[in-house]
């Protein structure tokens, strides 16, 4: 039996004491909605490699399409766990996060996609150290200005969502490596751009953007960029040399599938591994497992990888 609350933590001078003898867990509860029987989880704390990390990924139910033991909200008890470093909240039915979150003030890596989020987490803006955020597809329609505080982060998914505007503070992200804004409704980019000198992938497919700014062309580090369907009719000369000098370098700068850019000869694509919204929910995690490949013809879609393959993998993509 699970000891109490009382057994494992000690409260001393607002100061909470993790008993180093006891795992700590978590109790999720979720009702079948045809049974209406009460099913019941423990979810424990693991470490791997030195992270300490919650997985309360609800499972997916390939038969009827949708979670197997979805989270309506997040229970009380993780907020205890001040140590965590990786948090999975994957294949849930949350639309918000509590301002509890941020006692978790080691936490690193947080996994939100394919919920029911509507509008940006922010009290998520506050985890000074979060590395890697996913909000891939949700239903988000705007990224807060309070983005800029994640001064940490590396890696932010945010694709297949209804974004509609790119945020100046989105450009304050110094430190992000890679950004995914694929396959929303943005029809601009924020001309500060350019200050996010260290980003190597930048992911714009399948949005509405009709101008490219500048400053796109001061990203010296870019080894991919996806600005295919979308509504651009003009390449600058300073997009064209940029383009030029990138290419020169390995890097692959895919603009095909615009009303206003002829292609005169096929070129090496990358195409971004990002599932149709419906088909993301199945797996884990929706990003590409394998390294960045090139392609000159459309790929065949890849079987879907063992879901326990995924979840291991996802450290070493980087």
């Amino acid at each position: 039996e699970h000891l109490g609350m009382a057994e494992i933590f000690a409260a001393k001078k607002d100061t909470l004491v993790v008993s180093k003898n006891v795992p700590e867990y978590v109790e999720t509860e979720y009702r079948d909605p045809q049974t209406g029987a009460l099913i019941r989880r423990t979810v424990y704390v693991t470490e791997v490699n030195g992270t300490r990390a919650l997985d309360l990924y609800s499972g997916w139910d390939p038969v009827k399409s949708e979670p197997k033991f979805p989270l309506e909200s997040l229970p009380t008890r993780i907020y205890s766990l001040v140590t965590l470093q990786r948090l999975w909240l994957s294949h849930n039915l949350l639309t918000a996060i509590p301002p509890e979150i941020c006692a978790l003030v080691q936490l690193r890596e947080l996994f939100l996609h394919c919920n029911r989020f509507e509008a940006f987490p922010e009290h998520v803006c506050k985890l000074s150290f979060l590395e890697i955020l996913w909000l891939d597809s949700n239903e988000i329609k705007e990224i807060p200005g309070e983005i800029a505080s994640l001064k940490s982060l590396r890696r932010l998914h945010l694709d297949k969502n209804n974004i509609e505007s790119f945020p100046d503070q989105l450009c304050d992200l110094r430190n992000l490596e890679v950004l995914y804004l694929n396959d929303n409704h943005l029809t601009a980019i924020s001309e500060n751009v350019g200050n996010m000198r260290q980003l190597r992938r930048l992911y714009l497919h399948n949005n509405k953007i009709t101008d490219l700014p500048n400053g796109i062309t001061e990203l010296h580090g870019l080894v991919l960029l996806n600005l295919e369907h979308n509504e651009i009719r003009h390449l600058s000369r300073e997009f064209q040399i940029f383009q030029s000098q990138r290419e020169g370098k390995e890097a692959v700068i895919s603009v095909g599938h615009n009303p206003g850019v002829s292609v005169s000869a096929p070129k090496l694509k990358v195409f971004a591994a990002s599932p149709s919204r419906s088909s993301s929910r199945s797996r884990r995690h929706s990003d590409q497992i394998d390294p960045v490949k090139v392609y000159s013809e459309p790929r065949k879609q890849r079987p879907s990888l063992p879901d326990q393959y995924t979840h291991r993998k996802l450290s070493m993509q980087f």
